[in-house]
């Protein structure tokens, strides 16, 4: 996989073209985190969201996933991430 370069302005925000938050049952969460490790963006989440999906997982809860999780991740997984599981999105100026 080729590296993502994403040059972004203070001016611009994330926009997801999919419905959100997302919802990932505890049996699913494995094979999620697999699918990212081969994506190479496993170890680049943040903290927080790694610790949230082992949670959900040892506790066999569904992982919710909110735009502000979403908003976290770098720009540059986030497009590995993106592209891996087929999720559409791009770049809006924000509102001055």
């Amino acid at each position: 996989m080729t590296d993502v370069t994403v040059a972004l302005g203070s001016d611009t925000n994330r926009i997801y073209k999919f419905r959100h938050p997302l919802y990932i049952p505890f049996f699913a969460i494995g094979t999620t985190r697999d699918k990212m490790k081969r994506a190479g963006v496993w170890e680049k989440l943040p903290q927080t969201l790694r610790q949230k999906a082992r949670a959900a997982q040892d506790g066999w809860r569904t992982m919710v996933i909110t735009r502000k999780d979403m908003d976290a991740i770098p720009d540059d997984v986030w497009a590995r991430l993106a592209r891996a599981f087929d999720l559409e999105w791009g770049y809006a100026e924000r509102g001055r």
